[in-house]
């Protein structure tokens, strides 16, 4: 997907201000921008409920906040006029739908239990984790992964609007999350053995109908010294530029598929460990490993340049945001601003806690802090 630049986003940044969680000590889980409110879950260790706050993207003013009883965790799946869609990450918990006005309970999907990190829309017209946009779907579509007491094995398609299950279909091995849309397809991935995601599906989303199935467990070996062996490879996500399915494999290798055949375009093998979810801009695809910055021409796989970062960085990485030619990330309790000619840093701020992913929106950099805040950021005047 081609994450779209905030231009009006400038560095550097200052702290416009810091809005609590209440409860206290309670834990961000997603923050999630629509139009000029800020939607977030947070959920107290141990309770048997989390709360739901809408807050002023301006000023962090709260709105309105809610509780919803949920036996584990609680995510944001999505956002749009429809409302927002969020459901507990504990496979007892039902999806439900909130006014965006209010918080008031839309509706609630007792027969789907999704047990897993995002829910997403297909049409993208809205905020949510979705790489890509589906087309052949109706527009108020939004997928959910069914996981009940059983492994996850069954992807549903809801009606954004209703609840009402669109269709469902059930498959043969637990998959994970299905987080990426390239044309009329989901990009899937799928377990081999347990805890390892060694398959790559593309699955109709009009249907659910398996198009192709690739084994990526041999694409990247690593040596394991303690017992003496080669460790196959596992998938650790996919992403797309609107082009390729983008797949991460343990070890250090980022391989492009043809989304319409399964086919590898290129492979991209380094050191170091795994790689980021790979950021599209323009005709190349950035990325970082363990130690290094990278900048690869889309459509080969060639290595356009690296970087070294520096040792703060050499963990606990997460999800890109973009403003004007600047790449922003979450690094621990770090948030880390590079440009993308040659990967210098420009920017850095340090927390008190390990940050969530940050998001650029509408000239603002917004982040959820494990230290029970949301942090906001705007360019310094000059």
């Amino acid at each position: 997907m081609r994450i779209a630049a905030d231009d009006r986003l400038t560095f550097p940044l200052r702290l416009v201000w810091k809005a609590p969680f209440v409860p206290e000590n309670s834990l961000p889980m997603r923050v999630l921008p629509w139009r000029d409110r800020l939607f977030v879950v947070n959920h107290v260790s141990g309770a048997d409920h989390a709360t739901f706050s809408c807050l002023h993207a301006r000023s962090g003013d709260l709105l309105w906040r809610r509780e919803r009883e949920a036996p584990g965790r609680t995510t944001i799946a999505c956002v749009s006029d429809e409302g927002v869609i969020a459901y507990g990450t504990d496979w007892a918990s039902p999806v439900c739908a909130y006014d965006l006005t209010n918080g008031e309970e839309r509706w609630r999907n007792d027969r789907v239990r999704p047990g897993m990190d995002d829910a997403v829309l297909l049409d993208g017209a809205g905020q949510s984790a979705i790489k890509g946009t589906a087309t052949g779907l109706d527009a108020n579509a939004a997928i959910a992964l069914d996981s009940g007491p059983e492994a996850s094995q069954t992807i549903v398609v809801l009606d954004r609007r209703t609840g009402g299950i669109v269709w469902s279909r059930q498959y043969d091995g637990a998959l994970a999350w299905p987080e990426v849309a390239i044309g009329d397809a989901l990009i899937v991935m799928q377990e081999s053995d347990a805890g390892v995601h060694g398959f790559v599906l593309a699955v109709d989303v009009a249907t659910g109908e398996v198009r192709w199935r690739r084994d990526l467990r041999d694409a990247k070996r690593t040596w394991i010294a303690t017992t003496k062996e080669w460790e196959k490879g596992s998938v650790e996500s996919v992403t797309t530029d609107g082009t390729r399915a983008l797949c991460n494999v343990t070890g250090g290798a980022l391989i492009a598929l043809d989304p319409a055949t399964g086919e590898t375009l290129w492979q991209y093998d380094a050191d170091g460990g795994g790689f980021m979810r790979p950021l599209p801009v323009g005709d190349h695809l950035y990325t970082i490993n363990r130690s290094t910055f990278y900048c690869l021409d889309a459509s080969t796989g060639r290595l356009v340049f690296s970087e070294s970062l520096g040792p703060d960085e050499s963990w606990l990485r997460n999800t890109w945001c973009l403003a004007d030619r600047v790449a922003i990330y979450g690094a621990g309790k770090f948030l880390i601003a590079r440009h993308l000619d040659r990967g210098r840093m420009i920017w850095w701020f340090e927390g008190d806690a390990n940050f969530a992913p940050p998001f650029a929106y509408g000239g603002r950099l917004y982040a959820g802090c494990l230290d029970g805040h949301v942090y906001c950021f705007e360019p310094q005047p000059e």
